[in-house]
């Protein structure tokens, strides 16, 4: 491999230290590295974010053979500077950072959506399952409670909130017809490169980076931004100051915000063995409707629901 990494690189290896199964830190003459073995498809994916002279992703270094991605003891790798954290920058201020990164790079990579393809109506479909079959296991777990003589914590705490959590599939169908309504109204339909990989860990403020670029994607924007939400370290952060900063930078078309919406109001429904597990389970299921409704208040257009 030393060889190698001379070779394609010019780099003189001093040392090479495991960190997982896929990530090396290089010790070189020249300073510090990452290798990190990823797949060869990888190659067009930085390819294409070179395209934007996007400074804040970091790409890998190019091999002497102008490359991003090269080959080695039938491994594709790539070499990627290292990046020393500042750990005393807070987590609001990366937050924040991260959030008009994507919103910069939505804006940079618009990708015309041809409306003669199928893609809408394999979305509405997979909106139209997940619902049912959502609507199913609380009807399923409803029928099974009734029945029972004893009810555990967890089940009562499910009685309580069962028609607020029908209610959520209720508005998770309706954002699914109006984004129907509203695909078929748009002339300008566009998909970006997206990042979907968010992480607090993946973001260097200091260096002004944000690395682990591998799950890139052409797709609709809101699936950074779901994301995010989703992958919040605390259920008790509020995402809507930072969705606020989005929407200044790349505001959302009407088929869009309801693509959002109906993807948020899909609940995360997990039912537990253990009692104590399932409770809180069903008590994350209820704050995170929580917080879906207290961004539909703040930033849905109400007039949409007439």
């Amino acid at each position: 491999m030393k060889k190698t990494l001379y070779s394609l690189y010019h780099l003189e290896i001093i040392s090479i230290l495991r960190k997982s199964n896929d990530v090396y830190l290089i010790q070189a003459k020249e300073g510090k590295y990452i290798l990190k073995y990823v797949s060869k498809t990888d190659e067009n994916l930085y390819e294409r974010l070179s395209f934007y002279h996007n400074e804040t992703f970091l790409l890998p270094l190019k091999s002497i053979k102008n490359k991003y991605v090269e080959y080695f003891n039938e491994h594709y790798f790539i070499i990627l500077p290292y990046l020393e954290e500042d750990f005393s920058l807070s987590y609001d201020i990366k937050l924040s950072f991260y959030i008009k990164s994507i919103a910069h790079l939505h804006n940079q990579s618009l990708y015309p959506l041809r409306k003669g393809d199928l893609y809408l109506e394999n979305i509405i479909s997979y909106f139209q399952k997940e619902i049912s079959l959502k609507e199913n296991l609380l009807l399923e777990r409803m029928e099974i409670v009734e029945k029972e003589d004893y009810h555990s914590t967890s089940d009562w705490f499910f009685i309580m909130n069962y028609q607020h959590f029908l209610y959520a599939l209720k508005e998770a169908n309706k954002h699914t017809d109006l984004l129907e309504e509203e695909f078929h109204k748009e002339s300008n339909l566009n998909l970006v490169l997206t990042y979907q990989n968010f992480q607090i860990e993946h973001i260097f403020l200091h260096e002004q980076k944000i690395i682990s670029l591998e799950k890139m994607a052409i797709a609709p924007c809101v699936y950074d931004l779901y994301d995010v939400f989703i992958n919040l370290p605390s259920i008790s952060l509020s995402f809507n100051p930072y969705f606020k900063e989005y929407l200044n930078l790349h505001p959302l078309k009407p088929y869009e915000e309801e693509w959002l919406f109906a993807l948020l109001f899909l609940l995360p429904l997990e039912r537990k063995e253990d009692d104590l597990e399932d409770l809180s389970s069903l008590l994350s299921t209820l704050k995170y409707l929580t917080r879906v409704e207290e961004l539909a208040k703040d930033f849905y257009n109400p007039s949409k629901n007439k």
